[in-house]
């Protein structure tokens, strides 16, 4: 009998209002898209279970509220953080420029001692007409800071599953490499 390693991992989702965190949740959950927008507030938690090699991973995605009046309270939710999914409307260019103070955020008050795993998804590329951030500028900012980059439509499903499945990968890439240093064999 295959053994199965078991795993928990908290994913915090990070951007600015609108930009999409709960629609690309909703699609990766249910594979639907809502056309109703509603803010999130404070934080919404939803668990999925993914499997690759024989590894069985939960993950715990929590959708964190972007607006300014939850500043106060939203590094409380960092906290124990395993990887990161930062998310940027690809119509609106002031919500890629704000991708560094979110990762600067998370890094501060994560809390986690380790290298934190971070994918930056510049969402609603169905939007063509509208975009405003080329794919060279929101790759540069994802070098910036270590992130894999990734474009993303939660109104058609494109990548979202690649990119939730690229930071479980990576989250457990972390986790085998701090094994490595300590001396741990699996």
């Amino acid at each position: 009998m295959e053994k199965i390693e078991k795993y928990v991992f908290k994913i915090v989702l990070l951007g600015n209002p609108a930009a999409g965190k709960t629609s690309l949740i909703t699609r990766y959950m249910t594979n639907r898209f809502q056309q109703a927008y509603s803010i999130t507030v404070g934080t919404n938690i939803s668990m999925k279970a993914v499997r690759f090699e024989k590894k069985e991973i939960q993950m715990a995605i929590w959708d964190l509220a972007g607006q300014d009046s939850f500043d106060s309270v939203r590094h409380l939710y960092y906290k124990g953080a395993r990887g990161c999914v930062l998310i940027f409307d690809l119509t609106r260019r002031k919500t890629l420029d704000s991708v560094k103070d979110w990762h600067d955020a998370l890094i501060k008050h994560s809390l986690v001692k380790s290298r934190i795993p971070v994918v930056i998804v510049g969402n609603k590329i169905d939007l063509v007409a509208q975009r405003e951030v080329t794919k060279e500028e929101a790759q540069k900012v994802a070098d910036e800071i270590g992130a894999t980059y990734y474009e993303a439509s939660a109104k058609t499903g494109k990548t979202v599953e690649q990119f939730f499945t690229k930071i479980a990968h990576d989250i457990i890439d972390v986790l085998e490499e701090n094994d490595t240093k300590k001396g741990i064999k699996r």
